[in-house]
Formats: C-alpha cells, sequence, structure tokens
C-alpha cells in the first residue's frame, strides 16, 4: 500500500495527479514512479486521456482514501469524453480495458484515429484557472476539460485556453505540473464574435455530453438518424430509391452560414478545402469507418437538431459512477 496519494482537485487530470505524487514522492525518476502507482510505463499520447491498469493504483492507494475506480475515471479522465456515441457494451469495454492492463491498443477500443482527436501539441490552460487554483489550493493544476478534443474555451471564466510549454508528445518520460513557469501567457487571436459564439456552443454541448447518460444505439442508427434530419431539410429527396441523392452542395452552403471558415480552421485545421467531401462522408459514411470523429458529430448534430436531447430521443440524465464492473 502507499505511503499517501494526493487527493485529487475539482476536474484534475489524472496526468496532474500523477505529477504531484511524484514530487511528494522523493522518487529520483518519473519511470520509477509510474512503475509504482500503473506497474508499467505509458505512451503519454494515450495514457494522459485514457489510463490503464488504475486497478493497480486503486488498490494501493490508502485506506482513508475517497478515491476509486469509478470516481477516478468520470471525474479525472478523458473516459466520458470518448464514452460519447459508444454503446452501452463498448463503453463497458472501454472502462475495462482501463480498469486492468491492455489487451490491445486502446485507440482502437475507444474508436479514434491515433492522432485526429489529439490535434493540439501541448497540454492547454486557462489563465484564471490558474490564478484562481493557486489562491484556492496554494498550488495550480492541469485540468481535464481543458484537454478535452473541441473544446477551446473555459466556459465557467470566459477565456480562450493558451497552450502550455508542455508537450503532449514527447519521449520523455516525466510529467510536468501546471506551475507559472510552464503555463505562460501568450497573445491571443482575435476571432470574429460569431467564432466566440460558435466554439461556447460546441463546448457547452461536448460538456453536456459528458455529464449526461445516453442509450446510444449504435453507428448504423446515427446514420439512419442522419439521413432522416437530412430528408427533412430538403437535402436528401423524400421519395427514395437504392442510392441515396444527398444535396452536398446545398448542405454545405447552409452549414458555413452559421459555422464558418474561421470557426472550421480552428476545430478542424486543414480541412476546409475539402469539406463538402468530409461532412458528407461523416454525415453518410460513419457506420462504415472503424473511427469516430466525436467532435464533429457533435457540430452536425447540434446544426441538424433543435437539441441533442430531441436527436437522441430521449431526457438526458446525470451519469452515475456505478458501472457494474
Amino acid at each position: 500500500m502507499l505511503s499517501f496519494f494526493p487527493n485529487p482537485y475539482p476536474d484534475e487530470l489524472f496526468y496532474s495527479l500523477v505529477t504531484r505524487y511524484h514530487i511528494r514522492s522523493g522518487n529520483k525518476s518519473f519511470k520509477q514512479t509510474l512503475i509504482e502507482l500503473l506497474e508499467y510505463y505509458p505512451n503519454q499520447l494515450y495514457s494522459l486521456a485514457l489510463p490503464n491498469n488504475l486497478n493497480h493504483l486503486i488498490k494501493r492507494v490508502p485506506s482513508t482514501s475517497t478515491l476509486n475506480f469509478e470516481r477516478l475515471i468520470w471525474e479525472h479522465t478523458l473516459y466520458p469524453f470518448y464514452r460519447i456515441l459508444l454503446t452501452s457494451s463498448e463503453a463497458w469495454s472501454l472502462s475495462k480495458c482501463m480498469r486492468g492492463k491492455l489487451s490491445e491498443p486502446i485507440y482502437k477500443i475507444a474508436k479514434f484515429y491515433q492522432h485526429s482527436e489529439l490535434k493540439q501539441t501541448s497540454l492547454k490552460f486557462c489563465p484564471d484557472c490558474v490564478r484562481q487554483d493557486i489562491n484556492n489550493f496554494g498550488e495550480a493544476y492541469w485540468h481535464r476539460m481543458h484537454q478535452v478534443p473541441g473544446i477551446f474555451i473555459c466556459l465557467p471564466h470566459n477565456c480562450f485556453l493558451i497552450e502550455s510549454r508542455i508537450p503532449l508528445i514527447t519521449n520523455n518520460l516525466q510529467h510536468e505540473p501546471a506551475n507559472l513557469e510552464n503555463c505562460v501567457l501568450s497573445s491571443l487571436k482575435v476571432y470574429a464574435p460569431e467564432t466566440i459564439q460558435c466554439l461556447k456552443k460546441l463546448a457547452t454541448n461536448i460538456e453536456l455530453l459528458m455529464q449526461c447518460d445516453i442509450s446510444f444505439q449504435g453507428l448504423p442508427w446515427l446514420r439512419n438518424q442522419y439521413q432522416n434530419y437530412l430528408v427533412q431539410g430538403g437535402f436528401i429527396p423524400k421519395k427514395r430509391g437504392d442510392r441515396v441523392r444527398f444535396d452536398a452542395k446545398s448542405f454545405l452552403h447552409e452549414i458555413l452560414r452559421y459555422y464558418k471558415q474561421e470557426f472550421w480552421d480552428i476545430v478542424k485545421p486543414g480541412t476546409y478545402g475539402k469539406l463538402e467531401e468530409y461532412l458528407a462522408y461523416c454525415l453518410l459514411g460513419c457506420d462504415v469507418t472503424a473511427t469516430i470523429e466525436r467532435v464533429i458529430h457533435v457540430i452536425l448534430i447540434s446544426f441538424l437538431s433543435d437539441s441533442l436531447q430531441d436527436f437522441f430521443g430521449t431526457k438526458f440524465a446525470q451519469t452515475k459512477t456505478i458501472l457494474g464492473i
């Protein structure tokens, strides 16, 4: 059993928890810390969002700790984000892999392309959160919601997130704290008001989906839902033959009236020139791919439907940290 383990701060990223433990442990190497806590030293690209073998840690935390597996993955990892658009059985498989040792790459289980949803190059921070955390806790820490794909704004402070000096991908196992040396203020680009509003809406919807329980029925169901909404919008003829005739140009014209180029350059850099084909594939080919573009699907769903609840056809219930595993 560990002699101590830090109590998590609100919305603290697991990476940050491990970092604080290492600083207080007196261990000489970070490799030693990772083996001590997780019984292995992981690739940071995936462990940052979806660490595994967490049962090893939970069994070793002091008996006085309130930390358990469910609380850890729901409140301190990106499991709630990658659970979006997974069926119940798929979400169970993902949580099971995080509980124990991996039998296959976790990005395959979570259905995301290795680099597609981790476009940022560094850990992000909100300068107002850094100041607030230092005042409240005596130190800053890495916030989980700041690292979620598709979130570019800290909603509580209405502040754009800034990339820190700490890279996401590195061969160095060392974890770095969210201190004033690593979280350096930089000049921010000025964006159009409509872009800011769209980014706020995207962040709000992602946060809502992370917090609520949705009985997702699978990607074929998602494709059918898209098709129904596209028919209602006049982008697919009501009388359909064997082949779906999707008016991709009209759809692109309509979506660009709201989500303009500046928005796409932030959310999905490099896709604007091929946006028509890309969105058509996301809408009508989502069930034939092995990966899920969650951020893009949240955008498409909120564009096509009056509300997320209407689209999924259910009232959202707050998620419960009882997985029955």
